[in-house]
């Protein structure tokens, strides 16, 4: 009796022991459940869970937003109708892949497998955790920097090579200021001293626009009208041309803090491209308008046309250093915008339509 009472209260602490250790685990389960549980609502990298038939059995709020769809869209759902990965890419980290419910968005993603535990290790398939994120601005940074080393290098080179050249033109437009004085050149070698004093004149030009490229060219800031701006160079790159112009320019466009001659060159790049676009002749859109905040206001100014438009391989290096689909481009016009625009604290952005035409926005600070 007595042994049959020790067996039973040895039975007994055991039995407590193995429930209290039991009951210790629930809660050590529990509680790191709660811990993954607050790190994938709080992370912003996207997470799904995928059983070893492809079916997507967990997914994290960023999962949602990144991928554009509501959770009742993504949970039991096949993988490969949510994200189409290829059968390669399993295992495989930072595949970028194009966002498939999102326009002009990419993603990378990561894959890793994990054993099914509801099957044997000898005849078991794998699941598998899949992590992504929207790269697509990140993207666009880098396209950024990039873009700046290009203007950066060119700006190097730009500015020597502008130096040497302006001092030549101007001995060259000086002896021919003497010349044209003379009152013995027959009046046809006048009319070629005419031509050559245009050319040269047209060389200037050209060395103010590398200049704009070098590390000395930064904008002389003077309070102006972007009205009165816009005005001008847009008659005057117009003048001989085949093309027409409608403007919008309301009197109430808030004053800008810009260098007058580098925005003038920017608007007429704008009017060229787009009377280049349009060699049978058209009409452009120029308008104005003030956006921004109170806290932030700025101006817009856009220029369209309804020429040939922009093939999107292109769009994103329309603004890149010798970048030209034209035959007798030099591919600096955008990338000169570009820089002034940038250079005074603003932006510059397009969008385009094969057919359809281009509209180039130009954004400013204003006050």
């Amino acid at each position: 009796v007595f042994s049959g009472r020790r067996y039973a209260r040895r039975l007994e602490n055991e039995v407590y022991q193995q429930t209290w250790e039991l009951r210790l685990s629930e809660n050590t389960i529990k509680s790191e459940s709660r811990r993954l549980a607050a790190t994938l609502k709080n992370i912003t990298d996207g997470v799904l869970a995928v059983g070893s038939d492809g079916i997507i059995v967990l997914a994290n709020a960023a999962a949602e937003n990144i991928l554009n769809l509501p959770h009742s869209e993504i949970l039991k759902k096949n993988l490969n109708d949510v994200l189409p990965l290829q059968s390669h890419q399993w295992g495989e980290s930072n595949i970028r892949l194009p966002h498939p419910h999102r326009k002009d968005h990419m993603l990378e993603i990561s894959t890793s497998e994990i054993p099914d535990s509801e099957t044997s290790s000898e005849t078991s398939g794998h699941g598998r955790v899949v992590a992504f994120r929207d790269i697509t601005d990140l993207l666009h940074q880098e396209e950024e920097r990039i873009r700046s080393q290009k203007l950066e290098s060119l700006g190097v080179f730009a500015g020597g090579l502008a130096h040497d050249f302006n001092n030549l033109l101007t001995v060259m437009l000086g002896n021919l200021s003497v010349l044209e004085t003379s009152t013995t050149i027959p009046k046809s070698d006048m009319q070629m001293l005419t031509l050559v004093r245009e050319a040269s004149e047209r060389a200037q030009s050209l060395t103010r626009q590398l200049l704009t490229f070098a590390r000395g060219g930064m904008p002389l800031l003077e309070t102006a009208s972007i009205a009165q701006i816009v005005r001008q160079s847009v008659e005057f790159s117009l003048s001989g041309t085949n093309v027409s112009c409608t403007m919008d320019l309301p009197e109430n466009l808030r004053p800008v803090e810009v260098d007058p001659g580098q925005m003038h060159q920017v608007l007429a790049n704008l009017v060229i491209n787009a009377v280049q676009a349009m060699p049978q002749g058209g009409i452009i859109n120029v308008t104005g308008c003030n956006i921004g905040s109170e806290e932030r206001p700025m101006v817009m100014v856009e220029v369209a046309d309804k020429g040939t438009g922009i093939s999107p391989e292109n769009l994103s290096r329309i603004f890149d250093p010798y970048f030209t689909t034209k035959d007798l481009g030099s591919g600096l016009g955008l990338a000169m915008a570009y820089s002034i625009v940038t250079k005074h604290g603003g932006n510059i952005t397009v969008d385009s339509e094969v057919g359809k035409g281009s509209t180039f926005r130009v954004l400013l600070k204003a006050f």
